[in-house]
């Protein structure tokens, strides 16, 4: 009944392993289960502005937890 959920945490967990924001431990990025990107439904062409997003959230946080450090 979580399935929509799942789907999105997997890509997500894909997304930022290719991106190196984190890792599970793994050496290698897991993967993509065609299923779970045909779920969530989103077409190929919105992923590089999400991704353009993404970096930039991402340095927004890191420098709001850590302003000492220039994280961009």
């Amino acid at each position: 009944s979580y399935s929509l959920d799942a789907a999105v945490v997997h890509v997500a967990d894909i997304i930022a392993n290719t991106m190196q924001l984190g890792t599970s431990g793994e050496r290698f990025v897991p993967p993509l289960d065609a299923r779970a990107w045909d779920q969530i439904a989103l077409k190929p062409s919105v992923l590089g502005p999400v991704l353009d997003q993404l970096e930039k959230q991402f340095a927004e946080v890191l420098n709001s937890i850590f302003p000492e450090q220039k994280n961009d």
